[in-house]
């Protein structure tokens, strides 16, 4: 792994992969935000199948048996694709159990708007048994969702190109488990676009919201934002930009500072941008070839939560229309320190 502002040696081991937890790191690896838009004239092509993977929760908190409440794990799932129908879906949840007898953890993707998500008694809940009698044992569950996800009238049914809001629930009845993690994994057909045309002229993606606060971290610690790193995808006469938002106190998706998500760019101004072909690059960004890496603006520091907006152009002036291929952003990386 390389080395990145912030880093320290303090490190340990979640769910296999060593976590820098003072620079904790925001990945998207194998998914493109890009343009998927067919023309009107255009021919479109067969049908195609991806997977995708989507990064839900990891902590290094200790749950103590006995002591477990109900936990509600909320995520925002992305589809940027023009989805035909989810194939196979399914929750990775790993970690690991200390000794003790009868120990359980129960998983649902709720699917009703109207009940409660922690009486896990929808029909995608499921209940998994630990066995942890010979000490502390490493476990690896997959939680099978295509019924969630690909049936119409359910919570986090995914049937077209957006951002959809879920929430998985989990309960550890007289389980000592730690080091959590919990991935999303989804198969699903997509109408790819064709060759020459339809692109619109802009196009945006916000991401979910982060806390740079980890488990077991003092309340009230606030971050500070080093650097932010993307690989791009761009025929050189399109653009990709990022803006950076940053809040004190969150409830829900709402930001309770003073203007609420202010979305800012690399000098702190809400019309500038981080981008390859933003004025003054050189002072503030580095890189080439699609691989970009800036500081962050000084105005983000001492906060606690964060999102990122990338904008996504078509051509130069972001309002003229283009033709394929789509601009598009591989990877993110954004870390932080206390």
């Amino acid at each position: 792994m390389p080395a990145f502002a912030g880093m320290t040696n303090k490190d340990n081991m979640i769910g296999g992969i060593k976590n820098y937890r003072n620079a904790l790191l925001h990945v998207f690896g194998g998914l493109c935000f890009c343009f998927l838009f067919l023309a009107a004239n255009q021919v479109q092509a067969a049908e195609e199948t991806r997977t995708i993977t989507t990064f839900i929760h990891q902590d290094s908190a200790v749950r103590p048996s006995g002591q477990q409440s109900d936990e509600n794990f909320d995520f925002t799932f992305v589809m940027t694709d023009d989805i035909v129908d989810i194939k196979n879906a399914f929750f990775d949840v790993s970690g690991i159990s200390a000794v003790h007898s009868g120990q359980t953890l129960h998983l649902s993707l709720d699917d009703d708007n109207t009940d409660d998500v922690f009486d896990f008694d929808e029909s995608t809940a499921k209940t998994y048994t630990l066995d942890s009698t010979g000490g502390p044992t490493p476990f690896h569950l997959i939680y099978n969702v295509t019924n969630v996800m690909a049936t119409s009238g359910k919570d986090c049914y995914v049937n077209t190109r957006g951002t959809y809001d879920c929430t998985l629930s989990f309960r550890a009845d007289n389980a000592n488990v730690y080091a959590l993690s919990i991935k999303l994994t989804a198969t699903y057909r997509f109408k790819p676009p064709g060759t020459g045309g339809g692109l619109p002229a802009i196009g945006y993606y916000e991401s979910p919201i982060f806390n740079s606060m980890q488990t077991g971290e003092t309340s009230g610690i606030k971050s500070g934002f080093h650097n932010l790193n993307w690989t791009e995808t761009n025929t050189g006469s399109q653009r990709i930009k990022f803006q950076i938002a940053s809040c004190d106190s969150v409830t829900g998706t709402t930001c309770n500072d003073a203007g609420g998500w202010v979305y800012r760019g690399r000098d702190g101004g809400t019309a500038t941008y981080y981008g390859f072909y933003e004025s003054n690059f050189s002072d503030y960004c580095s890189g080439s070839s699609g691989t970009y890496n800036c500081r962050i603006s000084f105005d983000h520091y001492n906060k606690r939560y964060f999102r990122y907006k990338i904008t996504l152009c078509s051509a130069s002036d972001c309002s003229t229309s283009g033709v394929a291929p789509s601009p598009g952003v591989n990877k993110v990386i954004l870390n932080w320190s206390p």
